[in-house]
């Protein structure tokens, strides 16, 4: 022990090793600077607000008089995400969730402007509610939440949070399409750094047995020293099963435990 104390102390004192090299960092270089007007402006200080308050219902009233004053489309919208958000967060006698104050809001930013890409994204989310709360979902939906995702990406197509929902509508209906591998892909070069995005590219590729792509992509989650990796490193040991040995991947081969909420899957809307 005394060994290992001496040979832990040597190694704490040690500088860092680094490595040069000449070879360029890549970076994107597609950056925008928009000087936002008075009334833009005050509707980023409120989204701010609210992705950093523990209590974003006190944003609510804010948000309200802003867009009944400014009749601003994207204010409306963004009402109705933080009331998507807070209906999440009680549930209705019936064991679901109350969503009419999100659909309100989101119908008049829609009648006033239809051409916000997120709007059309909340859209096809709500759509998708009630096959995650109803016990009679109408399986209709899928293809009118798709409807939305895609009207989304014409209004944005680097919009990665649109593209990754496209993708779940076939993959959580068990459905083949011939775009979800394209958005994937796309979504997780938008958003590289989302659990969420990475694991589904995962069990797409998984799906497909093409194991060795995707136990490379989750060997980055399995092997970050800041978050708990065991679900990671369980996902790629039922992979490497399956690969090896020919073994049944379950349907939930790839449940990783994500610390990302509803806002960081995506990105916050921009004030038009």
């Amino acid at each position: 022990l005394k060994e290992l104390d001496k040979n832990l102390a040597r190694y704490v004192r040690r500088s860092m090793g680094y490595t040069k090299s000449d070879k360029p960092i890549p970076y994107r270089d597609d950056i925008t600077v928009t000087t936002l007007d008075d009334e833009a402006s005050d509707l980023r200080g409120l989204i701010l607000e609210r992705l950093a308050s523990r209590e974003p219902e006190k944003v609510r009233s804010k948000l309200t008089r802003l867009a009944s004053e400014t009749g601003s489309a994207a204010a409306w919208l963004e009402l109705a995400e933080l009331e998507f958000q807070l209906a999440h967060r009680t549930e209705n006698s019936e064991g679901g969730y109350d969503f009419v104050a999100t659909e309100t809001a989101l119908n008049r930013s829609m009648a006033i402007d239809a051409t916000l890409p997120r709007a059309h994204v909340l859209k096809g989310r709500l759509l998708l509610e009630p096959f995650d709360n109803d016990d009679n979902p109408d399986e209709a939906n899928w293809a009118k939440a798709r409807a939305h995702f895609v009207a989304a990406n014409r209004l944005d197509s680097t919009d990665p949070l649109a593209l990754y929902l496209f993708a779940q509508t076939y993959q959580r209906s068990g459905e083949r399409g011939d775009m979800v591998e394209h958005a994937l892909v796309d979504a997780f070069k938008y958003r590289p750094e989302s659990t969420e995005f990475r694991s589904a590219l995962a069990m797409f590729y998984a799906n497909e047995q093409r194991y060795d792509i995707a136990i490379a992509l989750l060997k980055i989650i399995a092997n970050n020293p800041h978050s708990d990796n065991k679900s990671a490193k369980e996902a790629i040991a039922r992979l490497e099963d399956a690969r090896d040995n020919g073994a049944a991947l379950p349907i939930d081969a790839i449940a990783l435990e994500s610390e990302e909420d509803e806002d960081e899957s995506g990105v916050t809307p921009t004030p038009n």
